[in-house]
């Protein structure tokens, strides 16, 4: 490299000194909040530890009171009333009901001499599927101009990018032969 060659900057940076002052009460400082965060990293901790205790204790007396239940109620109410001659009244809630939906009973014993069968349609709060139908059908839309945008599928597909020199996928009528070698194999 020559003389010549070398160019002459304008600009200089001339860098400057650059002292950090240290003393005894930022260093306590400092200690103070990584004893801080270590506390509460900590107790975050055994907090969760507890909730988790007490979750497992929640569902320990969940499962034995649902087991407390279950052995007491050991009557088998339908096996009961299907024999005949059983001696009990049978109250029906509602006395009558509609013809052409599924029903679910349950048998709930009121006393020695009564059983009140309640019945449940189990098909209430379902829609059919005609209505459901019906709610999917948007309006049109409309372009800025008013004229209403034709539905995606009557379009053909844009045109695949060449990417790289790569040709795009075969078309899905490959596919179509691919089954219909299979079938002759078959």
């Amino acid at each position: 490299i020559s003389v010549d060659e070398i160019e002459e900057i304008d600009d200089l940076h001339v860098a400057e000194e650059y002292v950090v002052e240290i003393d005894a009460e930022s260093i306590e400082e400092a200690k103070i909040e990584d004893a801080v965060s270590e506390r509460r990293r900590h107790h975050e901790k055994i907090r969760k530890r507890i909730e988790m205790r007490r979750r497992e204790q929640m569902a320990e007396v969940r499962a034995s009171a649902a087991k407390m239940w279950d052995d007491k109620s050991g009557e088998d109410l339908a096996a009961i009333i299907s024999t005949e001659g059983h001696g009990l009244t049978i109250l029906n809630e509602p006395d009558e009901v509609e013809s052409g939906h599924p029903y679910g009973a349950t048998f709930i014993r009121l006393d020695d001499t009564r059983v009140l069968k309640v019945r449940v349609a189990l098909d209430d709060g379902f829609k059919t599927a005609k209505l459901e139908e019906e709610e999917d059908e948007l309006p049109p839309l409309l372009l800025p101009d008013g004229t209403t945008l034709p539905l995606p599928g009557g379009l053909p597909l844009p045109p695949l990018p060449m990417v790289g020199g790569i040709p795009p996928p075969p078309a899905l009528n490959s596919q179509n032969k691919l089954a219909a070698l299979r079938d002759e194999i078959s």
